[in-house]
């Protein structure tokens, strides 16, 4: 589980992700779970970390 400090609500879900300190706590070979809107997949790849994102799904 990762808790972050409180940010804005003018900033995207990436530059939240770059600032948190969340990827420094990721290691290569990891798996992040998302939902479509984290186009992270290009920071994850630097970091060798999988991402799986679920395809949407009507309820």
């Amino acid at each position: 589980m990762f808790v972050s400090d409180a940010f804005e609500g003018s900033m995207s879900d990436n530059d939240i992700v770059k600032k948190s300190g969340f990827l420094d706590k990721l290691d290569a070979g990891d798996l992040m779970l998302a939902d479509r809107r984290f186009t992270i997949r290009d920071m994850l790849y630097a970091k060798k970390v999988d991402l799986n994102i679920q395809p949407f799904q009507y309820i």
